[in-house]
């Protein structure tokens, strides 16, 4: 063959042909080699591999690579070569030597692989995504048991199988779906594959078994590959571990059944408590009535009995106060006179007087409770003040602040439950409340007459009182303020101390001065 022509065809060759001597240097570049770096023909006859090729920097390199496809003859390896931009681009060579006219040569075939490095680095980024997602891949060819021609590397943690027991056949993938599954899924593929423009189909679950007996429940899509026939060849698909779904599911239905079953008996329960509570309402009905007719009687003989208890306590007041104060009064002279007659007794009659001292103290103490004179003597506010001044006596780790003003006309019945709530709420502060301060406030404002008592101490929860049973003074004072018709507040939490409010509103504190 003409040498012209053949370099004409060379020339004109898809592939990129270079032509190299023994020394390295380019003996001869096609268009395509030279089209490929970005140099012309005659500038790639101008240069060395040890120029384009940055892993043959030197001769001495390029000698050794010469010797080793020496050695194993036409040999293709993956290498860089430089673009006349200095980029890199990758590249596939394949050479064999030769000898012309006692010349040595290098033929030398160069292919660009940027596209399939990329396709490689896709599919590399593919089949871990894959191995991340959990997520299966199988391809099986369309024979008997299914055999397996690829599976992706995380099939073990699925199946407890290596991708080679399925792809050397040792594993059939017929063999590894559950007996009970088996005659199902064939009938689904069997199915699909007798479409001809059917190109993909999803499996229900079905059940798989392990290499370690585990049954497990799996998706399976699957896409079908044909020949130019339409013959099904293969089977694509993607398996992906549902067990934790389907168990869910089968519990799930599981409750449902037992729930539906549980709603019926209780249907048919309610159903003929249905026809008790409609009896039950009617006599409610009728109770009710009785309740609302019982109810002003209740509200009566509730002021009744609160009335009755005042009366008492002032009796039992007067007659402790005029009895017993008598009597300690003659006790007091008789201790005196004792004090004169016998020296020598005088310290334990003046111990006997202290006690009788003390007593009478005592005493007037209790009768202020019970019913407090100076109320009845001085009015509302003079006691409210004495219940103050005993507080300060008997409660030196608290103090107080009193605001009280003298509000009149507000008739005895008020005055007594102001006193009681007052009296109580100190009570309760000096017993329980463990605080430093209490303030105290009585005066006339928009709302009505309002009594005010605050405290800094530990405060409680009605939920626990109620619980230990210990409400029965604060019911006591609503009562009270609700048979007055005033209106009574108690706010309190934990460590936030106490604020109880009594108001009297002014239309019933008018209707009191009007009817005393």
């Amino acid at each position: 063959m003409d040498d012209a022509l053949l370099k004409h065809m060379i020339d004109l060759a898809f592939d990129q042909v270079v032509l190299v001597r023994g020394d390295g240097s380019i003996a001869y570049a096609n268009q395509a080699a030279a089209r490929h770096l970005g140099y012309t023909v005659e500038e790639m006859q101008q240069l060395s591999i040890m120029d384009i090729d940055p892993k043959v920097p030197c001769k001495a390199a390029y000698r050794e690579m010469w010797d080793l496809v020496d050695k194993n003859g036409p040999t293709a390896f993956d290498t860089l070569h430089i673009h006349k931009t200095g980029h890199h681009i990758p590249v596939e060579v394949s050479a064999s030597q030769f000898l012309h006219n006692g010349q040595e040569y290098s033929i030398t075939i160069v292919r660009n692989i940027e596209k399939r490095l990329a396709l490689q680095k896709d599919l590399q980024e593919a089949n871990e995504i894959i191995v991340r997602s959990g997520t299966v891949a199988f391809l099986w060819a369309n024979k008997p048991h299914w055999p397996v021609e690829f599976v992706s590397d995380n099939v073990k943690a699925l199946f407890g199988y290596k991708a080679s027991d399925f792809t050397s056949g040792a594993i059939l993938y017929d063999r590894v779906i559950h007996p009970g599954d088996l005659e199902r899924v064939a009938a689904e593929v069997a199915r699909a594959s007798q479409s001809p423009s059917r190109a993909e189909f999803a499996h229900k679950p079905y059940r798989i078994i392990s290499r370690q007996g585990r049954v497990k429940w799996v998706d399976d899509q699957t896409s079908i590959r044909r020949d130019e026939q339409g013959n099904v060849t293969h089977y694509q698909g993607v398996v992906q571990d549902c067990t934790d779904r389907m168990l869910a599911a089968h519990e799930l239905k599981r409750l449902t059944n037992e729930l539906e079953h549980r709603v019926q008996v209780r249907t048919e329960a309610l159903a003929k408590t249905n026809q008790e509570l409609e009896m039950s309402v009617k006599e409610l009905h009728r109770t009710q009535k009785a309740l609302h007719e019982n109810e002003a009687t209740l509200r009566d003989l509730s002021q009744k009995l609160i009335s009755r208890q005042e009366e008492e306590r002032t009796r039992i007041a007067r007659d402790l106060h005029d009895q017993m104060g008598k009597r300690l009064t003659a006790l007091a002279l008789e201790t005196e006179w004792l004090l004169r007659q016998d020296p020598v007794s005088k310290n334990h009659v003046q111990a006997l007087s202290e006690m009788i001292q003390t007593t009478a103290v005592e005493l007037r103490r209790v009768c202020q409770g019970l019913r407090p004179l100076v109320l009845d003597n001085m009015g509302l506010a003079a006691a409210l003040r004495a219940l103050v001044k005993d507080f300060v006596t008997h409660s030196r780790e608290t103090g107080i602040e009193a605001d009280i003003h003298d509000i009149s006309g507000l008739g005895d019945t008020v005055d007594i439950t102001v006193f009681r709530i007052m009296q109580e709420s100190l009570t309760n502060v000096r017993r329980h409340a463990r605080a430093s301060m209490v303030s105290v406030s009585f005066k006339q404002t928009h709302l009505g007459a309002c009594l005010i008592i605050e405290d800094d101490g530990c405060g409680f929860s009605f939920k626990e009182i109620t619980f230990r049973g210990d409400r029965y003074g604060l019911l006591g004072m609503e009562e009270r303020a609700r048979l007055c018709g005033g209106q009574l507040g108690i706010d309190s939490e934990p460590g936030q101390g106490v604020r109880i409010v009594f108001i009297l509103p002014q239309q019933i504190q008018t209707h009191t001065e009007e009817n005393p």
